[in-house]
């Protein structure tokens, strides 16, 4: 069984591989992203300039928790790991 940890992963490397050209997904069983270290990276490092596609993304992915992904202070700059951490941390809860 999927762990909070491995859904929220998932799903940060879906959204950004949805906005951005560098992020490449060869496998979600287990999870194998280009890059490797994607989860250290900023959306600024990926080719990103905007959060709002990355956002939509997320929260077609989780709309239950809309609401809370709109409120996340996210800019270009928020480490990806960030972003994870944060889902998960919904998830959790939920």
């Amino acid at each position: 069984m999927a762990t909070t940890l491995d859904v929220a992963s998932k799903a940060v490397a879906t959204a950004c591989a949805h906005c951005s050209n560098l992020v490449t997904i060869a496998s979600f069983n287990p999870l194998s992203i280009k890059p490797d270290n994607l989860f250290l990276l900023s959306l600024s490092k990926i080719g990103v300039s905007e959060t709002g596609t990355f956002l939509e993304s997320l929260t077609e992915t989780f709309p239950p928790f809309a609401q809370n992904l709109q409120e996340m202070t996210l800019t270009t700059d928020t480490q990806l790991g960030l972003v994870v951490n944060f889902i998960e941390s919904l998830l959790d809860q939920a």
